[in-house]
């Protein structure tokens, strides 16, 4: 008898739970320039196919001077992107290393004469700034 019958359907809920995300970095290298100033590429773990591309505000070596294996730390990163809100990213900051690599410098001779003792004074638009640099000459 269909009629006796009333069939209610179940009803069910499910909750999906955002991803944790990791976001590393590798530092880009540089020549010298005077300042602390970084790049890096960020890479992520999302799943493959997720629209998901992570972004920083800042990157900063440790100090300015030239050197291998630097660290540099990346602070401000955001998540964007279509999948961007199926994640949790777990940390806004991270560190790599990157190197600063000498700046070449080219120091050119003009026709000036001095007398053997007295001080010559090199300046230029090539050179960082508060950078002092001792020349050494001997008679040829």
């Amino acid at each position: 008898m269909p009629g006796n019958y009333f069939l209610t359907p179940p009803t069910a809920s499910a909750s999906i739970t955002a991803r944790d995300l990791t976001v590393t970095a590798t530092g880009i290298n540089k020549v010298y320039d005077g300042t602390t100033a970084a790049s890096v590429t960020l890479g992520t773990d999302a799943l493959g196919g997720d629209n998901v591309t992570a972004l920083y505000s800042s990157a900063s070596f440790a100090d300015a001077n030239a050197g291998s294996g630097k660290a540099v730390s990346v602070s401000g990163i955001s998540l964007t992107g279509s999948d961007a809100g199926n994640y949790n990213l777990l940390s806004t900051t991270t560190s790599t290393v990157g190197n600063i690599m000498p700046k070449a410098l080219t120091i050119t001779a003009n026709s000036s004469s001095k007398t053997y003792g007295d001080t010559v004074i090199f300046a230029g638009p090539n050179l960082p700034p508060a950078d002092w640099w001792v020349v050494t000459a001997s008679p040829a």
